[in-house]
Order: structure tokens, then C-alpha cells, then sequence
């Protein structure tokens, strides 16, 4: 997703001990009820953005899937989003030889909430609001959003073995997707578009994505200085 600049309308206050956050009641993760909480986390700094797309594109997939779109709200204020999509096994393999990206990824393209068999996912974009401060509090929101994530494909009974796709953008999301998540990346012909930013995990069973989160927990759980107490996945409300 495209960063958008403009003023503030008020700084985002969270210069609170960071353990504060787990039980901090104006923190809530949801998903997105319309275009206008899309165009509110199109404001956001994007953390390792996975693509280039425009507000309308993505109001587009949010259509068709409106499971789509995760949100982090901090006191009715939209702070963060990441967005996971199962896609059509066509698209998926338009992906992996270079003949799609996220620029061209169109509804069509996104399955509904309605479908049954899921192997196909993509993510979209992870974003956070570039005036969270200190770094260790946008690192346990990133986390809670990624664990977020996660725990709604598991809940959208997804079929096994199943594939996730991610384009990086930048240095600190091909990080991300490889040290944190254990995504490869992808080899495609010399003429595919974006090849070097294209990113693959595949999970062969549930315990695969379960192993996932408990290692995310654990790093969520160090960030927090509670080294060995299960902090579990985030709950989307």
C-alpha cells in the first residue's frame, strides 16, 4: 500500500511502559468496517510495505473479502493494519512466474469469505502510524497484528498444505518476512516483474502454523521482559 503524507490531526500517545499495552483497554484489534478505515490506514507509515496499490484497489479486495483487513485502533484512532488474502490458485501461480504482482491484483482475484478450501494466501501490506512512539511499543503492535493474522486464516479453516505470498518493499519487510516468519524467497524468469521482492512460506499441517505462533508469542513475550510467560495469540474483537 502507497504511504499518504499529510498533518496529523493528533499525536499518537503512547509513551507508557510497554507492558501497559497487553491490558491497555483503548488498544483493540479488529477488522475494518468500511472504505473510510481503509483510507484511515492508508494514512499510516507502512512497515516494510509488501506493494504500491491505491485506496480504491484495496476498498476492491475489502469488498469481496471483508475479513481481509485487520486493524490496530488506539483510543478510535487507526494506528496499524495488516492485510491477508486468500487468493485463487491462478493468481497465485500468475505470481510465482512473474505475470502478476500486487499492482495488478484485482477482486476477482480475491476469494470470499464463503470459500471452503483455502491453500492460497497473500499478504497485502503491514503498516503502522509513523508517530508510535517508542520503538519497542510499534514492535509489540506489529507483532499482535502478524499473531492476529494468523489466528484469523486458522479460523477460516484453510486447507493444507497451504501457500502464503508477500511482496517487500523495503529492507526492514524482507527482514521481517525471512528472519521473523521464515519466508524464502522466489526465483522467477528473468523477464518476471519485482522478482527479487516476492516471498514464499508454505505450512505442510496445522502444527506448522502453530509452531509459527508460538514463536512469534515468544518474541511478542521477550519484547514485553516476560521472557517465558505464554502471551498467545492476539485476539481480534
Amino acid at each position: 500500500m502507497t504511504r499518504h503524507s499529510g498533518p496529523r490531526d493528533r499525536p499518537f500517545i503512547a509513551r507508557r511502559p510497554l507492558s501497559s499495552l497487553a491490558d491497555d483497554p483503548r488498544l483493540a484489534l479488529r477488522h475494518a468496517e468500511g472504505a473510510h478505515e481503509i483510507a484511515a490506514l492508508a494514512e499510516t507509515e507502512d512497515y516494510g510495505s509488501f506493494g504500491q496499490t491505491d485506496l480504491g484497489q484495496v476498498t476492491g479486495w475489502w469488498s469481496k473479502n471483508r475479513r481481509g483487513n485487520l486493524l490496530a485502533v488506539y483510543d478510535d484512532r487507526v494506528v496499524g493494519g495488516i492485510d491477508i488474502w486468500p487468493i485463487t490458485p491462478p493468481a497465485y501461480d500468475a505470481f510465482k512466474r512473474g505475470e502478476m504482482s500486487e499492482k495488478t491484483l484485482d477482486a476477482d482475484s480475491i476469494e470470499s469469505h464463503a470459500a471452503t478450501a483455502r491453500h492460497h494466501w497473500y499478504v497485502g501490506s503491514i503498516s503502522l502510524d509513523a508517530d508510535i512512539q517508542p520503538r519497542r511499543v510499534r514492535a509489540e503492535i506489529l507483532l499482535r497484528l502478524v499473531l492476529a493474522a494468523i489466528t484469523e486464516c486458522m479460523r477460516a479453516a484453510p486447507a493444507f498444505p497451504a501457500k502464503v505470498l508477500a511482496e517487500a518493499w523495503t529492507n526492514d519487510g524482507r527482514r521481517m518476512l525471512v528472519r521473523f516468519a521464515g519466508f524464502r524467497p522466489v526465483v522467477r524468469s528473468d523477464d518476471a516483474t519485482d522478482s527479487a521482492r516476492l516471498y514464499e512460506l508454505e505450512f505442510e499441517s496445522p502444527a506448522a502454523v502453530w509452531a509459527l505462533v508460538e514463536k512469534l508469542s515468544s518474541l511478542l513475550a521477550t519484547q514485553n521482559g516476560t521472557e517465558g510467560a505464554a502471551s498467545g495469540p492476539a485476539r481480534v474483537e
